[in-house]
C-alpha cells in the first residue's frame, strides 16, 4: 500500500531524529524520492492537461479567424454576378449571406446552408455570431496583447459588416453603411497579411 505524502514526511522526520545508519540513509533517499514523485508528477500531469485545454481554445479561436479572413477575401472578389455586371447592394448582400452560410453554418451540403425560411436564416446567423463573439472576446485571457488587440478589432469590424449587410435583406430598413463597413472590414484584413505569425508562438504545447 502506497504511503501518503504526510506519512512519507513523518517517516523522513523519524529517520532524521535518530542516529543515521546506511540503511537509514537509503530509507531517507527513497522516502524523499517518493515525496518528490507524489507532488511533482501529479503537478506535471495537471500542467500538461491545462496546456492542452488552453491550446484547444486557442486553436478554436484561430480557426474562426481563418474563416473570417477567408470570408473577407471572398466578398472582396465579389464585384459582379453572372446575371448582373453591376449588382446593387441588396443582391450583393444576399450573395454575402450565401458565402457566409457556406463557411460558418454546419450543414451537410451547400444547398442546405441557408434555411429556406428567411427568419430562420436570420435567427441562425444571430446564434452563430453570438457564439463567435463570446469566444473571440475570451482572446484577452488566452493570448498576449498582440493577438488579442488584432482579434478584437477584427471581430468588431466583422460584426459591423454582418449587421449592415443583413439589414439590406430586411424590408423597410434603409441602410447607408454597407459600403463603409465592407471597406473597413476588408481593409483591416488586407492590412494584416501576416496575421498567422501572431498566433505561432501561442499554438504550441511545449
Amino acid at each position: 500500500m502506497e504511503k501518503t505524502v504526510p506519512e512519507l514526511l513523518n517517516q523522513i522526520i523519524d529517520i532524521l531524529s535518530q542516529p543515521i545508519s546506511i540503511s537509514d540513509i537509503v530509507s531517507l533517499v527513497l522516502a524523499s524520492i517518493s515525496v518528490f514523485a507524489a507532488i511533482f508528477v501529479p503537478y506535471k500531469i495537471m500542467e500538461k492537461q491545462n496546456k492542452i485545454a488552453v491550446f484547444e481554445k486557442r486553436f478554436e479561436i484561430y480557426c474562426i479567424i481563418e474563416k473570417i479572413i477567408n470570408f473577407s477575401n471572398a466578398i472582396e472578389k465579389l464585384k459582379t454576378l453572372p446575371d448582373k455586371q453591376n449588382p446593387d447592394e441588396i443582391k450583393l448582400s444576399y450573395c454575402n449571406l450565401q458565402i457566409w452560410f457556406s463557411m460558418f453554418n454546419k450543414a451537410n451540403s451547400y444547398e442546405e446552408t441557408i434555411p429556406k425560411d428567411f427568419l430562420s436564416s436570420v435567427k441562425t446567423l444571430d446564434e452563430i455570431l453570438t457564439i463567435q463573439s463570446t469566444l473571440l472576446k475570451s482572446t484577452s485571457f488566452l493570448f498576449g496583447k498582440d493577438v488579442s488587440q488584432f482579434v478584437l478589432e477584427l471581430e468588431q469590424k466583422y460584426q459591423s459588416f454582418i449587421k449592415n449587410f443583413s439589414q439590406n435583406l430586411l424590408p423597410h430598413i434603409k441602410n447607408n453603411n454597407y459600403s463603409l463597413t465592407k471597406t473597413d472590414f476588408i481593409s483591416y484584413v488586407n492590412g494584416h497579411p501576416n496575421y498567422q505569425k501572431l498566433f505561432i508562438k501561442y499554438l504550441k504545447l511545449n
